[in-house]
């Protein structure tokens, strides 16, 4: 559902004092006026009902619509900053990806005009319980969609991992023991889901900013859990969810943690 939140962030103390009616007015008729395009334009798209909120934020008014409406998904657009194919999602979008009750997603600057559909989501996984559940989220978003799931596994190598372990299977590295376990851990998630959705899982070693970054290239959208610590069912972005939204080739979308979780 459609909203436009027409908010007094930007009028400060000008609604307050004698005039505070005058200025409300005023507020009121741009907003009808706002509202009118915005349906003019959603019509065009084949969309019949767009809100009217009026907020402190537009941050604020998106969380509440979202709450109140019991949304599954909040998505916003790039800022008219960002360049074409580059995610900056601005004041809007970092506000609402630091607490949002629901899965927000942000598409890259010129997305509209080039996207052909959803053949490929890709979500990034390691091991924790976020990521499980943001494995879990994507699975049920590929399959509503007929897209393929693709499990991006990222091992980043501990600067201590050279260390050596002998094992029933002879000796290897910390890192090399750590790798094949979350590889292992992604394939088993991945036998785990519905068994008629098409799922690829595959192990890449390296910076995982970096790596998620690249594999955007070939992905229709691009699945994060939110940072371990913070409040529960809430989005909270972490050095590496934060680097990929700026980076991304494809749009992403953060799950907010879940109260089962730990």
């Amino acid at each position: 559902m459609p909203v436009y939140i027409h908010t007094l962030e930007e009028l400060g103390s000008l609604v307050t004092g004698h005039r505070s009616r005058e200025v409300e007015e005023l507020v009121a008729i741009d907003a009808a006026a706002e509202h009118a395009k915005v349906r003019a334009l959603a019509e065009e798209m084949g969309i019949s009902d767009v809100q009217l909120r009026q907020a402190p934020s537009a941050p604020a008014g998106l969380h509440h619509q979202a709450v109140e409406s019991n949304a599954a998904l909040v998505v916003i657009g790039s800022s008219s900053r960002s360049g074409l194919g580059r995610l900056l999602p601005g004041g809007t979008g970092e506000r609402l990806l630091s607490g949002s009750p629901v899965p927000v997603a942000v598409a890259p600057a010129g997305y509209a005009d080039s996207q052909t559909g959803c053949a490929l989501v890709g979500v990034g996984f390691d091991d924790s319980p976020e990521s499980q559940q943001a494995v879990r989220w994507a699975a049920d978003l590929a399959q509503g969609s007929g897209a393929a799931l693709q499990l991006i596994a990222v091992h980043a190598p501990l600067a201590i991992g050279g260390g050596v372990v002998v094992g029933a299977l002879g000796t290897e590295s910390v890192n090399e023991v750590l790798g094949k376990e979350l590889q292992s851990q992604s394939e088993k998630l991945a036998k785990a889901l519905p068994s008629g959705l098409s799922v690829d899982s595959e192990l890449f070693r390296g910076d995982p900013s970096t790596v998620l970054v690249e594999r955007s290239q070939g992905l229709d959208l691009l699945v994060l859990g939110s940072r371990r610590y913070g409040p529960l069912k809430s989005v909270l972005l972490g050095s590496v969810s934060s680097y990929v939204i700026r980076n991304a080739q494809c749009p992403v979308l953060v799950v907010p943690r879940d109260s089962t979780a730990n």
